[in-house]
């Protein structure tokens, strides 16, 4: 028998957007809860509240994956290309995907994932393009997106830390601060593409920028 888990898929309307819980059945093999990846379960139903972006969430199927793999593909549960990029990355084909500020880990190893990226690089390659003075085993997933010329687009934080020489740090005007400053890491020379998709989403102002690569290397934009 093969192994794997059951999933309950739902759709966000009218978006369209698709996300997958784990599937719980009973003893009778009725669905009875449902968990999401951080671990929070609930009754299993066919109909959600409407969400914080004012979408219903519908039950569509229930979806047996194979062990290793993942319900759904990148474009179904991410935005790609969406109208504003919070926080997310640019591919170096300058294809965003976008996410949650607390989204990060998870957009980047179904990214990996997807585009075989285990396969491609391993730990040395990846190590290549890491800050040398930081040591965060998340950081391994992080490498095999910068590795393939990922940017990410995220907010400082500690975890950032330690990158002082792999970014460009911008300031942007922000709903909520005029003045926000956000980390727009670069840590592989940016393609035409992506630079066009920077400067669509207005994050591509030498003025704003202060640049290094790895050891103080200067970047040029």
């Amino acid at each position: 028998m093969e192994h794997g888990t059951e999933y309950a898929i739902y759709e966000e309307r009218p978006s369209g957007r698709k996300f997958a819980l784990e599937l719980v059945r009973d003893e009778n093999g009725e669905p009875t809860r449902i968990i999401n990846s951080k671990g929070g379960w609930d009754f299993f139903k066919e109909t959600f509240d409407k969400n914080r972006s004012g979408e219903e969430e519908v039950f569509t199927e229930i979806k047996f994956v194979p062990e290793g793999e993942y319900p759904l593909a990148v474009a179904e549960t991410w935005e790609t290309d969406p109208d504003t990029l919070t926080f997310g990355f640019i591919g170096p084909d300058g294809t965003a995907y976008g996410c949650d500020f607390m989204d990060h880990a998870e957009l980047l190893d179904h990214l990996v994932h997807e585009l075989g990226l285990e396969e491609r690089f391993n730990e040395e390659d990846a190590a290549k393009i890491a800050c040398p003075y930081v040591e965060n085993p998340h950081l391994v997933a992080d490498d095999y997106l910068a590795a393939a010329g990922f940017i990410k687009i995220t907010r400082p934080s500690l975890f950032d830390s330690g990158m002082r020489d792999t970014f460009y740090a911008c300031k942007f005007p922000d709903e909520d601060c005029e003045d926000l400053l956000k980390n727009v890491i670069i840590r592989t020379r940016p393609t035409e593409a992506q630079k066009a998709t920077l400067k669509r989403y207005g994050y591509w102002d030498k003025d704003l920028y202060k640049v290094w690569r790895n050891l103080n290397d200067p970047l040029s934009i």
